[in-house]
């Protein structure tokens, strides 16, 4: 028997020809259920049961009678990182190799010499001549706990922070003191810290004093969780109804947000570090909230239940597309828009008068920070000018970039290579630590939620490697990075149209294009002014398989018009103006809108699931318009398969309004 906690290699089946034959691991044990060790592998934190494994201990132990007075000694092995030569293992398991087992293993073969590559070298720098370096980002040393604040080198500003936090919690009576329950669980708490940079590059230090809400009781110490966010094509065509209308439009933030919101069940905490307090006969203390606190799972409900309430008694009506959208409407000519996004909140007025009233009142009710004109909202930066707004994440893409060491990489002039739906990536190796992967596709959703439709369609394909990415997956991801790298600086531009609005949309699929499942891609677009932006777009996998274009085409069509529904809806509880209250949706297949209007077709589209054929009825309402489209003139044709560089100039103009 091997000892436990042995060096070990085991070895690594269907590998290719230059790869090693084994991985080194630690000897944990043996499997009950079949004659293979157990093998704990440090790099992927797994332990795998291996058959052929080579242990390189010169003793093996066997087994003796127990002895309750007797300590088991394990040896202290350190692990060493090595890799095996494939010369020096076993090709073959001898069962008549008896005893005779060479206790020094060498190598067959003389090792050879590796060389450090010459341009790793470090470069030799003269202390005496006079260098100048500038950073785009200074590399802050975040703690993790309140020890690692106050040793830090920047110790001060961290207590500063901390101050500053306590110092509101006492304003806003967050908490009282009080001797802590027999019958009640105390929440802990924790620091946590941030260093947050400006439109400017300016760095603020932040310090919230959080709960650890993963304690709490369900039914005890929460109920409900859920608080809503503004969607982003309800800013984006917030945006074309102030260009369109000469309306003027300035952002507040709420300090200390959460802190608001009074708590709706009774909760006991901890005190935060390094501000304990005890009682009169030096007994323990816990804050007994009366506000709620960051870090609890129905902090984010109480604050919009809070300002919900607020906006209403202020004479503002909630949109019922977008439970975030609020509007109060003076007169037919007089009006204020407001969207919330947590603690952040966009006021657009036809009047300045009206805009002062609205941002004083909430002065008033709340702690608020008046930020001025629209320029800076959730990492995203606004540009108001005259007839028109600019919108771009110029800033967020530069720092993605530097993030994954693509600052410097070459660009590319396409998000991904023509033909790449017909590839599979089966063969492709499977990534032993995901994360980098994950973390750039999550950086990419967001730049294409934001202000980039023309990463819709690669963006999406890449969201369906998230469980398991390949080396495959990885190269498309920074395939997109090169073509940020090129195109950073593109964004949405909002002018002012000179036709009345109307809401446009484009509609398209492929068909069976996935080689994996061969499901069709469904795609969608909608705008206001005729020149652009678009204010939504969409690029989805269908749930089931299409057996015809048209059938395919269909449900990309129900899709688009449950966005139309939504969209339409918006515009009205914004009071945009529009030419024509229908929506028109345009198609590149004339079976597709044959069978939206008339059953035609029945013994080949009998199958089609009944909830796609509510188009039916808003054709006949009136609501929806369809009408057919060229396929080199559809725009919604860019996100449903890979576009070549022709067609993104192409369709620039009237994805980003440039």
């Amino acid at each position: 028997m091997h000892v436990f906690g042995s060096t070990c290699h085991a070895f690594v089946q269907n590998v290719k020809k230059l790869d090693d034959r084994s991985r080194k691991g630690v000897f944990v044990g043996y499997d009950k259920d079949s004659p293979a060790y157990l093998v704990y592998h440090p790099k992927t934190n797994k332990v795998e049961k291996v058959r052929c494994v080579k242990f390189f201990d010169n003793f093996e132990t066997e087994p003796e009678a127990c002895n309750d007075n007797q300590e088991l000694i394990v040896p202290n092995k350190e692990y060493v990182e090595t890799t095996v030569n494939a010369n020096e293992l076993p090709q073959q398991m001898d069962e008549n190799a008896g005893t005779a087992e060479v206790e020094n293993n060498t190598a067959r073969y003389p090792t050879r010499t590796r060389n450090k590559p010459r341009y790793l070298d470090q470069p030799i720098i003269d202390d005496n001549v006079n260098r100048t370096v500038d950073y785009c980002f200074r590399a802050v040393d975040i703690p993790k706990c309140y020890k690692q604040a106050i040793k830090s080198l920047e110790a001060n500003k961290w207590q500063n922070a901390m101050n500053a936090e306590v110092s509101a919690l006492n304003d806003n009576n967050t908490f009282e003191l009080v001797p802590p329950p027999i019958d009640r669980q105390i929440v802990g708490g924790r620091w946590v810290y941030a260093v947050k940079i400006g439109q400017n590059g300016e760095e603020t230090h932040k310090a919230r004093y959080v709960a650890k809400g993963y304690s709490q009781i369900p039914e005890i110490d929460y109920q409900e969780t859920f608080a809503p966010t503004a969607r982003m094509s309800s800013i984006r065509t917030l945006l074309q109804r102030v260009v369109q209308n000469d309306m003027i439009i300035h952002q507040m933030d709420v300090k200390t947000v959460y802190l608001n919101a009074p708590i709706d069940c009774e909760l006991y905490m901890e005190q935060p570090e390094g501000f304990e307090e005890h009682g009169e006969n030096g007994e323990k203390l816990v804050c007994k909230l009366n506000k709620s606190l960051y870090g609890l799972k129905q902090s984010g409900r109480n604050w919009n239940n809070l300002l919900h309430e607020y906006l209403q008694k202020e004479g503002f009506t909630q949109s019922q597309a977008d439970p975030c959208v609020y509007v109060r409407m003076i007169d037919s000519k007089r009006c204020v828009i407001v969207i919330v996004w947590v603690d952040d909140i966009i006021i657009a007025a036809s009047h300045f008068e009206l805009l002062t009233t609205v941002k004083e009142s909430l002065g008033e009710r709340f702690k608020m920070k008046d930020l001025g004109k629209l320029s800076w909202f959730l990492g995203t930066e606004f540009k108001c000018k005259k007839s028109c707004i600019e919108m771009n994440q110029k800033q967020y893409i530069e720092k993605v970039l530097l993030k994954f060491g693509m600052a410097d990489c070459k660009p590319k002039p396409t998000p991904c290579v023509l033909g790449i739906e017909k590839v599979s990536d089966e063969e492709s190796p499977s990534l032993e630590d995901p994360g980098e992967y994950r973390a750039i596709v999550g950086s990419l959703i967001y730049v294409m939620t934001g202000t980039r439709p023309d990463l819709c369609y690669i963006v999406t394909k890449l969201s369906q490697k998230m469980s398991k990415p390949t080396r495959a997956n990885l190269d498309l991801a920074k395939h997109v990075l090169r073509y940020l790298r090129g195109t950073s600086e593109q964004g949405l531009t909002f002018r002012k149209s000179n036709v009345p609005l109307k809401l446009n949309g484009f509609c398209d699929s492929d068909w069976g294009a996935s080689v994996a499942d061969r499901r069709s891609i469904t795609g969608y677009n909608f705008q206001l002014s005729s020149t652009g932006p678009l204010i939504s777009w969409k690029s989805r996998k269908q749930p089931t398989v299409a057996l015809s274009t048209c059938e395919a085409e269909y449900i990309a069509l129900a899709n688009g018009v449950q966005e139309a529904k939504f969209l339409r809806q918006l515009c009205i509880d914004m009071k945009v103006s529009i030419s024509d209250d229908n929506v028109l949706i345009q198609v590149d297949n004339q079976g597709a809108i044959n069978l939206a209007r008339n059953p035609v077709h029945h013994q080949r589209s009998k199958h089609i699931d009944i909830k796609y054929h509510f188009i039916r009825s808003e054709i006949q309402v009136g609501t929806i318009t369809l009408k057919y489209v060229p396929t080199e003139d559809n725009i919604a044709d860019v996100f449903t398969k890979p576009a070549s560089k022709g067609k993104l100039e192409k369709f620039k103009h009237f994805m980003l309004g440039l």
